[in-house]
């Protein structure tokens, strides 16, 4: 699936989805967010186009690319770092999106009424899923799906995180993410 496609289809998909989950509630204090363990993967991609704001409810959310080439061969393991600055992370869901157009959310009605990803990385291998942690998160976390679905996929090419902030009132910034590719 194509770029362009997975974009025209994206808030599509949202607007289907919002049906059938419960909405979060809006709310919450400020705060910045920083700091966190480090991503450690034989190969780490950054991205380049951040920091971008994150459009308040808006099912179409903010996209982020990472360009991946010089990696060899099939992906074994993923991990992903995400450093977000945002009030009431309740209100996010965090997607990642392969250049094949595999999709899986990273994080889903997480945090409550907490603020910020502190360089949270997201790891199948860790010990504590994202949905049992509380904010600010700040350590490794399983996310809500499963990174494995990555696996044997030829990584090269362009690699989307998208953010959607699905209720008003609170707004944030993507301050910037990592990808990690074993």
């Amino acid at each position: 699936m194509g770029e362009e496609t997975m974009k025209k289809l994206f808030p599509i998909l949202l607007v289907v989805a919002a049906f059938l989950v419960v909405p979060a509630c809006g709310g919450g204090g400020g705060g910045g967010g920083g700091g966190g363990p480090e991503l450690t993967s034989n190969y780490v991609f950054e991205s380049y186009d951040t920091p971008l704001g994150i459009p308040d409810y808006n099912f179409s959310g903010v996209w982020s690319e990472i360009n991946v080439s010089g990696f060899a061969g099939s992906i074994a393991k993923v991990t992903v770092q995400v450093n977000i600055s945002h009030t009431w992370l309740e209100d996010l869901t965090l997607y990642l999106f392969s250049p094949t157009g595999t999709g899986i959310i990273l994080a889903y009605y997480v945090g409550l009424d907490g603020n910020n990803f502190n360089g949270t990385i997201f790891n199948d291998a860790a010990t504590t899923p994202i949905v049992n942690g509380s904010a600010p998160f700040k350590g490794v976390y399983i996310p809500d799906e499963p990174l494995w679905t990555f696996n044997g996929e030829n990584p090269a090419g362009t690699w989307y995180l998208v953010v959607v902030d699905d209720y008003p009132e609170d707004v944030g910034t993507l301050n910037w993410w990592k990808l990690g590719l074993d």
